[in-house]
């Protein structure tokens, strides 16, 4: 018996709906219905979104304050006044503070930046610094990707002489910072069409609006910077719907044919150089590169990787990059083991809910990929810890159904600080309440947390036919593209398959190779991860039900369909 540990959802909805849009758009009725399920009923909108102009992208005066920025930084540049960009040791930070720094020295201005150190400094803006910076002459600190709570830091660092401008994407607090301009179009008083940029989609807002002000025109001279909004975008996993999807659409093939030298050392190392780029390609291999510096040490190698324009230093850089990524997957695989065997000890997974772990010299920069990897194991909510000294520091990572910055609310007491949103959080504990915090969550899940929250959910675009899937379907939905959070890739179903041959593939067989038919018509596919399902689907070969993306496999100069596998389970009729 193969196991379903999925429940599946049919997003199917009204025939009639279907071949309506289908006529109108002259589209398949497939990709008709995958509209349909991200809520794109209108031909026009269907329109748009298929062909995703670049000048649907908005105004970037629209946002609130960015006249204010504007001006101010235009007085820093003619006045020489030394700018200091202030930014996160992500990703999205990091790309946020390379592309202001390239595009103000472009300008003359006189600009530097500094990246807090994330294990001694923490999150955001810091007193110390800021004072430090006043008295190295700096008159302006330009926020990106961070900010918008430091109301304390900002009020300090007025006292020191420094103006602020903020560009941040999180959630707004009531009372905002005393800066002199708030750029964050979460802003209950902004008329910003768009919400969801991320940090370096903010930053790339102030770069559009200071080059027109200076009198550059047209899109051409800005496009050369959507290398760097969509590593930053893609990273952050912000949806990919709406201007974002506008942005890294484009960006991917700026971030292809960059001229920048690090961008193209890192492609190097990485293995994509020459190759055409999907988001997955940041999330999965360019994000982790670079994240790794910020996780381990300082995130100053990767801006510097960014903004080089030293051959020899990028490939150095791109290098370093590459063995601390090695180092921090040496490092997560030893504490996933850790957390796994403690789990298995400690934790009867029928009576907790929550899964809280903790434990001495766990590193705090990786813990919360670990997270994420037993979240995705054990379809709980998880809180890792890494406790010393006394004292922890935690990192959480939910499921739909249980609000992670809600649950750590109700156990505020027993906390020294914490902070997040809905779905990850930061937090910080005395190693003596480890266990009431983990009794206190357990409470708060059992009260909020049902069965059906506990199974992982996989959203079907549509069941369909074998011989519904050939390469002129898989052009159309190619246009969707790119997918991500908000826009996930279409998944399909397709029952009552016929598995003709079956593998694990990889290290250790850890992935599943597979060759299944359906009415003569047969496809390959591969299941990332399903490698352990092998054994039993060679006892079991008929009558499969699939849940799958469809995608190109490139192998030895030959193109062919395959089916990305992402659920399977044994028919109930066979």
């Amino acid at each position: 018996m193969i196991p379903a540990q999925k429940v599946w959802r049919l997003g199917e909805g009204e025939p009639s709906a279907r071949k309506l849009l289908a006529q109108e758009v002259g589209i398949s009725p497939i990709v008709a219905q995958v509209l349909l399920n991200r809520g794109i009923t209108s031909p026009e909108k269907a329109r748009e979104f298929l062909s995703a102009p670049l000048t649907n992208i908005h105004d970037p005066l629209l946002m609130e304050d960015m006249d204010k920025a504007v001006a101010r930084l235009n007085k820093a540049i003619s006045a020489q006044e030394p700018i200091l960009i202030y930014g996160d040791y992500d990703v999205d930070g990091m790309s946020a503070t390379a592309l202001l720094l390239i595009f103000l020295r472009k300008l003359g201005a006189k600009v530097g930046y500094y990246i807090p150190r994330r294990l001694q400094e923490g999150y955001g803006l810091n007193k110390a610094l800021l004072k430090q910076a006043a008295s190295k002459g700096f008159k302006l600190i330009f926020t990106v990707d961070c900010g918008i709570a430091a109301r304390e830091e900002v009020a300090a660092g007025g006292r020191y002489g420094l103006d602020f401008i903020i560009s941040d994407h999180h959630e707004p607090l009531e009372e905002l910072p005393p800066a002199l301009a708030i750029l964050n179009p979460k802003r209950k008083d902004c008329a910003y069409p768009y919400s969801e940029l991320a940090g370096v989609g903010v930053a790339f807002k102030v770069v559009q609006a200071l080059g027109a002000a200076r009198g550059y025109s047209g899109n051409k001279w800005w496009r050369q910077y959507l290398d760097l909004v969509a590593l930053g975008t893609v990273a952050d996993v912000v949806p990919l719907r709406g201007e974002n999807r506008i942005l890294v659409k484009y960006g991917l093939q700026a971030l292809e044919k960059s001229e920048r030298v690090g961008i193209r050392a890192l492609l190097e190392v990485a293995g994509l150089a020459g190759r055409e780029l999907k988001p997955g390609h940041i999330g999965f291999n360019l994000g982790p590169r670079l994240n790794a510096c910020g996780r381990l040490s300082r995130a100053d190698s990767g801006v510097k990787l960014l903004v080089t324009s030293d051959r020899k230093q990028a490939e150095e850089l791109a290098q370093d990059l590459d063995r601390e990524n090695r180092r921090r997957q040496d490092i997560e695989t030893a504490i996933l083991a850790q957390a796994r065997a403690q789990l298995e000890k400690k934790i009867d997974l029928n009576k907790d809910r929550v899964i809280v772990l903790g434990a001495l010299d766990w590193h705090p920069g990786v813990i919360g990929i670990v997270a994420s990897r037993l979240v995705e194991l054990y379809y709980r909510p998880t809180l890792l810890i890494a406790f010393r000294g006394g004292k922890g520091r935690g990192s959480a990572r939910s499921i739909p159904g249980f609000h992670m910055f809600d649950a750590l609310c109700r156990c505020d007491d027993l906390l020294l600080k914490f902070g997040g949103h809905e779905q990850a959080a930061g937090f910080s504990l005395a190693e003596d309440k480890l266990p009431a915090f983990r009794q206190r969550l357990n409470e708060v899940a059992w009260e909020w947390l049902r069965e059906e929250h506990l199974h992982p959910v996989q959203p079907i675009d549509m069941e369909v036919k074998m011989a519904d899937l050939d390469f002129a379907l898989l052009s159309s939905l190619e246009a969707l593209a790119p997918f991500g959070m908000g826009n996930p890739q279409p998944v399909f179903a397709c029952r009552q398959a016929e598995l003709t041959g079956c593998r694990g593939v990889g290290k250790e067989g850890a992935h599943l190779k597979l060759r299944v038919q359906q009415d003569g018509h047969g496809l390959d596919g591969i299941g990332f991860r399903l490698g352990k399902l092998a054994p039993a689907l060679r006892e079991h070969r008929r009558g499969v039900d699939l849940a799958f993306a469809l995608e190109r496999n490139h192998w030895q100069g030959r193109t062919s369909l395959q089916l990305v596998i992402r659920d399977l389970r044994r028919s109930r009729t066979s």
